[in-house]
């Protein structure tokens, strides 16, 4: 489904609730802001579905997810030390809450988004073939 078509069945249905017979014309502001907005809201709307496309290609493969969240944390301790023993002992910390951080957040992305893993291929002579 397109962006374009998304957008004509959310007008067709906001047109769909107006009077049709005997209606009149509305007074005041809130009737003549009532379409822009609604307008508005439509083109954020298909805009912001554009955006999430990249994220779900990310999460519905778990190495991918595994491969960004190991560069985040990797590039956080980097930027939190100031050398090799400090990388060692005092980032760990932090460092360790925010893996755990993202994992969470990717898995419950995943259950809001309604993304499923991609089967893990079996690779030939494995145990149980």
């Amino acid at each position: 489904m397109s962006v374009t078509h998304a957008g004509c069945r959310q007008w067709e249905f906001i047109t769909s609730l107006l009077p049709t017979e005997g209606a009149t014309a509305a007074a005041g502001p809130a009737a003549f802001l009532g379409w822009p907005s609604a307008a508005f809201r439509i083109r954020i709307t298909a805009a912001l579905q554009h955006a999430w496309v990249p994220v779900d290609w990310l999460l519905v493969s778990n190495q991918r997810v595994n491969v960004v969240i190991t560069a985040l944390t990797g590039v956080m301790a980097i930027y939190l030390s100031r050398d090799v023993s400090d990388l060692l002992n005092a980032v760990f910390g932090p460092c360790g809450v925010a893996f755990l951080a993202l994992k969470a957040a990717a898995v419950r992305l995943r259950q809001v988004r309604g993304i499923e893993l991609e089967p893990m291929p079996k690779k030939e002579g494995s145990p149980g073939d």
